[in-house]
Parts: C-alpha cells; structure tokens; sequence
C-alpha cells in the first residue's frame, strides 16, 4: 500500500536553513515563541524580512487535542498528554512530577485554557509599568480570544457562584479561558474552539511567510563579538549551524536557561530563581434535590490573588473536566463532582535552579539538567492556607470532599505538576539578580533575548500563559523598533 505523506504546516529542513541567513530566528514554537512570530508578522509583514522557526519536536496535533471530537477530556490528560511528554521526575528527586513536551505548539496542545492576568500586587516590582503590562496583555487576550464568557448562562456556573458570594467570597467570578465561542461567522470558519499556538503560526504564515523546521533541537547559541550569530541544531544526528541577527530562545523554563548554559553564556542569574506553583487539589461533590438532579452545564471559577490571599483557586466542573465534546457529553447522574485546584504563591530564590550534570550526556553530546528545589517557610504557609481555604469553599458550596488514593482531601501534589517551571532566566534591571533586561535580552548580549516562563520575575498564583505571551509580544515589538532604528 503507498503512503503519502502530507504536512498540515510547511517545513524546511534545517540543513536548507543552515543556507540562509535570518534577521529574526526563533527558537520553540510554545505561547512564547509563537506569540513573538505572530507580533513580527504583524509589525514586518510585506518587509521581505526573513525569520525562522526551530522545534525540537515533531507535528503532533494541528490544534488543541479538545478540539478534536475523537478526544475526550480524560484522553487528552491520562492519555495524549502523558504519551506525548517526557518524564523526568525519576532523576530529579527535588522535582519528582517534571515533564518536558517536545512537538509544535508545546504545552499548548493541552493547557487548560485558563488566562487570567496577573494581580497588580504580583507584578508591582517588576521592571515596567503596569499600564504597560495592560496594554500588553490586551493585545495577548485579543490574539487568544480570552472571555469570561465560556460559561455564561450555565446553571451550574450560576449556583456556584451565587453560593460563593452569599457565604464569603465576594471575589469569586469567571475564569477567563481562551476560548473561541463561536464556531463560525460571516462566513469564517474557526480553526478549533480552544487555543494553541498553532493559531498564531497559522495567522503568521498568511502575512510573513516564514521558515519552520521540526525535529531541529537547538543545543547552543552562536556569538560573534560578543553578540548573537546564530544557533547550532541538531536534526537527525547532524548539526547545523544556522546564522542569524537575532536569536530569540522561548523552549521553556527548562531548556532555554539549559541552552544558554550548554553556550557558556555570562550570567549569574541563568538558571536560578526556579519558581512554580504549588498546587492543593480535592473533588467536591454536589447532590441534586429530590425534586430535580443537578446544575446542568460548565463550571470555570476562580478565587483570584490578592495581596492578603498568596493562592488562586479555580473550580471546573462537572469533574473530572470542564469541557465535553457533543460524541461523548459530560456524565450526568444523581450528584455533579467539581474539582478544586488550589495554585499556592512560591517565592522566587536563587537557591532554586537548575543546572548541568556534567556527568551525565544525552544523545546529542548535551549534559542532562538537573534541578536543586525546596519549599521554604513562606511557601509551606501559603500552602496550608490554600488548604484551608479550599475546605471553606466547599463548604460555603454545600460540597463534600471525596477522598484521593486513600487519602484525605485536599492532597499537596508533588513539584513539577503544575507545569508552570518559570523565573530561570528572568528578566530586570540588574545582572546581579536577573538574566535579562526589561525586555528579554540577555544581559551584556545584544541579539540574544529570551520569551517563555523563564524570563518572568516571578510568577504569584495566577496560571503564566497569558502573561508569558502579553511580554514576548512586548518583546517582539522591542526587537521590530530596534531593526526598523
């Protein structure tokens, strides 16, 4: 039988773009690097500028695995997601839940969804204003689609709610999801209703065409006089060295400070600050009346940050998930369950990092990362009140909390489950104690800049996404002034 091999994305290959030469090129094509791509395409495009995508990873889906009605909710967690992730707890004793997702799109092929902005109490030291950041952040939720709106009118959404704010917490209100509500309009046909970063590869190709190689893992950064030249890869167990005037790496919170180590670039800062969240999880269950069953509908709820409150709590229902395809609907019965997610605040200090193991080598001749991470005083705190917090919401909800493997809720999860890894190369004002300056470039390296969770100061309770693409769009605009001086 032939075979007839097809990309739903245009790809180069890495030894065609070792030929060239880029003004921009890019490395990881998550929230971060995508989000850069987009905003040049918006600001170049027509220029003839040309600028190239690197993915260490291969196509896996071409939108978010919700998207596609042969995937539930269940599959894309307990399935999908952990197939298509490498583990690597079981050499990371400090971080036993760490996992690395190599592929198009990253991590935003399975997000939640979940965009809300950062409290101003979170960001209020960080190296630019926050009109600034507001700005910013609305041309990140426009791009994404994000609305409050995903479970308007849900009776479920409704009771919750209106429970929660007759019994203590006036602050409970919608979690902004970045969703698209509507299927199709005049005559536009959406690609999916959750996000992915393949919408913003998609919006750019369309308006600067540009070069995307895949399975082409970036293992250092070139210099040349002191500034960035280009990146070496590896693509089928050869390196390529492809040039460029400047180099943005957005691979994560793992694997861009890993990079800049592997280069011996200068900074005390690179790799330090490792910063997540701590989450508190627990499943509440609401029984219906006699006279009628449950709510019906969707739940996204949350508890925001708050300078008295260093936790956010986000409820989504019915349980396990919040979401439910028309082929396989939500479970329906005498009771809804409603999970619990507590993300508890953890401080950003320097003796939390990661780093190389010299000893240890992959295949491509890289030494294996390593990380040093414990929980402080402070952090343990804001655990046991997000703790205490949860079992008053479900209180005030009229929830009773199942038990988990045995164990009484609600249950502490291990590092690295959150899968928020951020603050490794994080951006201020003084080298001393950041990686970069106040918009991602790396201290004393002109051309080389960062725009994943690495180069965010620190990251509160809120979830990183949004943010993370509000400064790469910031970043993008920066690099765009600077080659059009």
């Amino acid at each position: 039988m032939e075979t007839y091999p097809v990309e739903w994305i245009s790809l180069t290959p890495a030894e065609e773009m070792a030929e060239r030469e880029y003004d921009v090129l890019i490395a990881g094509s998550g929230a971060g690097g995508a989000a850069v791509l987009r905003r040049l395409a918006e600001q170049w495009g027509g220029s003839g500028r040309k600028i190239g995508m690197l993915e260490a990873g291969d196509l896996l889906l071409p939108t978010h695995a919700q998207n596609l009605p042969t995937v539930t909710a269940d599959r894309v967690v307990s399935e999908l997601f952990a197939r298509m992730s490498t583990p690597l707890g079981d050499r990371l004793p400090d971080y036993p839940d760490a996992k690395l997702t190599f592929g198009l799109g990253g991590r935003t092929l399975f997000w939640t969804g979940g965009t809300p902005r950062m409290p101003a109490c979170e960001t209020a030291d960080w190296p630019l204003s926050r009109q600034e950041l507001d700005t910013y952040y609305g041309l990140a939720e426009q791009a994404m689609h994000v609305t409050d709106g995903f479970a308007a009118g849900s009776a479920l959404q409704t009771l919750l709610l209106s429970r929660l704010r007759e019994n203590g917490f006036p602050q409970a209100a919608d979690l902004p999801m970045a969703v698209r509500l509507d299927a199709a309009r005049s005559g536009m046909l959406s690609a999916g209703s959750l996000f992915s970063s393949i919408d913003h590869l998609a919006y750019a190709q369309y308006r600067l065409p540009f070069d995307l190689a895949a399975r082409a893992r970036v293992t250092e950064v070139l210099l040349e006089g002191g500034r960035a030249a280009g990146v070496k890869a590896v693509c089928g167990g050869r390196a390529h060295v492809i040039h460029a005037r400047t180099v943005v790496l957005a691979a994560g919170g793992f694997i861009t400070p890993q990079i800049l180590l592997q280069s011996g670039v200068p900074g005390a800062a690179i790799g330090r600050y490792l910063t997540n969240h701590s989450t508190v999880r627990a499943t509440g269950r609401l029984l219906g009346t006699a006279a009628a069953g449950p709510p019906e509908g969707p739940a996204v709820i949350q508890l925001p940050q708050t300078a008295e409150a260093p936790y956010q709590l986000q409820l989504f229902g019915p349980a396990p998930h919040y979401a439910y395809p028309p082929e396989h609907p939500a479970p329906r019965g005498k009771a809804v369950d409603v999970q619990m997610n507590g993300f508890a605040r953890v401080e950003s200090r320097p003796e939390n990092r990661i780093y190389l193991d010299p000893l240890q080598l992959d295949e491509d001749g890289v030494p294996l990362l390593q990380v040093a991470f414990s929980r402080c005083e402070r952090d343990l705190e804001a655990i046991e009140r997000t703790a205490q917090t949860l079992r008053r919401t479900a209180d005030a909800l009229g929830l009773s909390l199942e038990e988990a493997d045995g164990a009484s809720p609600p249950r502490t999860l291990p590092p690295g489950d959150d899968n928020h890894e951020a603050c490794t190369c994080r951006m201020g004002r003084h080298p001393d104690n950041s990686a970069a300056d106040p918009y991602g470039q790396i201290h004393g390296v002109p051309g080389l800049y960062v725009a994943d969770n690495s180069m965010l100061p620190s990251i509160g309770a809120a979830n990183p996404t949004l943010t993370t693409a509000a400064l790469a769009f910031r970043t993008a605009d920066y690099i765009a002034e600077r080659d059009n001086g």
